[in-house]
């Protein structure tokens, strides 16, 4: 029978490096959520067309690993490819929006100034220019004000995020059906080409490189 600590021991082992980048990296960064999900989510969707590709095989030719191969290359490049388009898009989007913001502030600055210079003109006194000279000194804006509005979203912190999204969402697929099914099974299942090792050990160690 699996026991419990076999199977807890295994689940920590596939489990940890996808854990542990996405609650100590992409746990306080929102940005990094989104990518972590839109990853997770161009994976589903590459297994979902990889089935809808296999529909047409008949079960004689199933048993052909080319047969069943190149569909699932073909989709995983197909959905990585757009998963790489949509985020270059996003971030085009996110760069053109700060720059629209940064040449609006850069008008208003310019209309400020301009409506001050005037005043200065029609002031007669020493005492009204030297406050119009403090005033420009008032109104500058501080200098973060756009790069707090800029998104990491070519990083490498990103680029951790998106494998974290592929990687858990591979490791669910390939590691979590296992586990479930051999969470309460009578015996320990052992693969023929590796008779030394439970297929769990074995599975973790091979999720926990993946991830």
């Amino acid at each position: 029978m699996t026991t419990a600590a076999l199977t807890a021991g295994c689940a920590l082992l596939a489990f940890s490096p996808t854990l542990c980048l996405l609650f100590h990296l992409a746990y306080s960064k929102a940005n990094l959520i989104i990518i972590i999900t839109t990853s997770a989510f161009a994976y589903l969707v590459s297994t979902v067309v990889s089935s809808l590709l296999w529909l047409p095989v008949p079960a004689s030719s199933r048993d052909n690993p080319y047969i069943l191969m190149f569909p699932s290359i073909a989709a995983q490049f197909v959905t990585r490819a757009g998963f790489v388009w949509l985020y270059h898009k996003v971030e085009h989007s996110v760069e053109r929006s700060i720059r629209r913001h940064e040449r609006s502030e850069e008008r208003a600055r310019a209309e400020a100034a301009a409506a001050r210079r005037r005043r200065r003109r029609v002031s007669s006194t020493e005492g009204d220019a030297n406050n119009a000279s403090d005033d420009d000194a008032e109104d500058e804006p501080p200098a973060s004000e756009s790069s707090k509005l800029r998104l990491e979203l070519n990083d490498w912190s990103s680029s951790l995020a998106a494998g974290t999204g592929y990687g858990g969402m591979h490791i669910i697929f390939l590691y979590g059906t296992l586990l479930a099914s051999e969470a309460n099974n009578v015996g320990t299942l052992y693969q023929p080409s590796c008779e030394v090792m439970p297929s769990l050990a074995n599975s973790a160690v091979i999720s926990h490189l993946f991830s």
